[in-house]
């Protein structure tokens, strides 16, 4: 996929992330002309993953039906609802806990600063 490098796919890895970014700088040109669709599948059971079954895993037809039905009305898509959970959290480990903690305590930080304000007027 091209959101988490795997080790002995490289040239995969790379070839994704820059059909992402080719797709992305294509729908900024031709906006109005052609509809394009970046897919950011993640495990998709055909033979490169050797048919692997798991809790984030979809057949080829899954993958194919949820990409052609989005097409059109978004930029991008994970092309199910299974990847649309996991493909976000292959990011987490990646980026790590402490970004999401600091997001979170930062958040709790502003809320907290806005209701004090709100009370003192």
């Amino acid at each position: 996929n091209s959101i988490v490098a795997v080790k002995g796919y490289s040239y995969y890895n790379a070839s994704k992330t820059f059909l992402d970014m080719f797709s992305r700088a294509l729908q900024i040109q031709y906006q109005d002309k052609v509809d394009f669709l970046s897919v950011r599948h993640g495990t998709v059971a055909t033979k490169m993953s050797f048919y692997t079954k798991t809790a984030d895993s979809i057949t080829v037809q899954d993958a194919v039906t949820g990409a052609l039905s989005r097409l059109g009305s978004v930029n991008y898509t994970y092309g199910h609802w299974r990847h649309q959970i996991y493909c976000p959290l292959y990011v987490a480990p990646v980026i790590g806990p402490t970004f999401f903690e600091a997001t979170a305590n930062a958040i709790k930080k502003e809320i907290t600063r806005k209701m004090k304000n709100s009370e003192s007027v």
